[in-house]
């Protein structure tokens, strides 16, 4: 289980450490809260003002709605 807090983290170390396409990966993902989506929002934010790409993979369709 992954929380909000460590998904700003990886991304800002990611970035900091020269990364310019970022994946996250949704394969065992089933439901995502609001506090996840919020890190979401910011992780894209924080991507865009670095100039890289966020991705997303293998959303469950539960997950996709959200």
């Amino acid at each position: 289980e992954v929380n909000a807090f460590e998904i700003r983290e990886w991304v800002q170390e990611s970035i900091n450490t020269g990364a310019s396409n970022l994946l996250i990966d949704f394969q065992d993902v089933t439901f995502i809260n609001s506090s996840g989506l919020g890190a979401l929002a910011i992780a894209l934010k924080m991507v865009r003002e670095a100039g890289c790409r966020l991705a997303l993979c293998s959303l469950s369709a539960q997950a996709r709605m959200t």
